[in-house]
């Protein structure tokens, strides 16, 4: 198998999580999101960016606004 098969095969055995956006401590109205894509799109962000997946669950502010975390406060 080439890796994009195996990656495939993967993500669809890989069990979905909610993110949870908070911006300065209050709840982003439609959190959890089920995707870091929802997430971004969710603050105005492109929903291609890595940033949801580089602060995520790291207890860092992204622009010093928002925390994107795995489990609710």
């Amino acid at each position: 198998m080439t890796h994009l098969e195996l990656a495939q095969s993967f993500a669809k055995t890989y069990k979905t999580r909610g993110v949870w956006v908070y911006d300065n401590n209050v709840l982003v109205k439609g959190s959890p999101f089920m995707s870091n894509a929802d997430a971004a799109a969710s603050v105005g962000l492109n929903r291609t960016t890595r940033a949801v997946a580089r602060y995520l669950d790291t207890g860092k502010s992204y622009q010093e606004r928002y925390q994107f975390i795995t489990k609710a406060k």
